[in-house]
């Protein structure tokens, strides 16, 4: 994970939402993602619970929700 253009590249359509986005992550990689994405000015919606492997981050552009 190297900066925030690479994050949203990765990131698909989420189902629940028109502007949201999710984003598949290892877990011990979820606090630096959510930094990076809250200092390039979204919003986080939520995450998938703790306890596995990879965890999903949802998240919106700022104003998008």
């Amino acid at each position: 994970m190297t900066d925030v253009s690479d994050l949203i590249r990765r990131s698909t359509k989420a189902v629940c939402g028109i502007t949201e986005r999710e984003l598949n992550v290892r877990s011990e990689m979820v606090p630096l993602a959510i930094k990076r994405l809250k200092e390039a000015g979204f919003r986080i919606i939520g995450t998938s619970p703790s306890g596995t492997r990879t965890r999903k981050i949802w998240f919106i552009r700022m104003g998008g929700f």
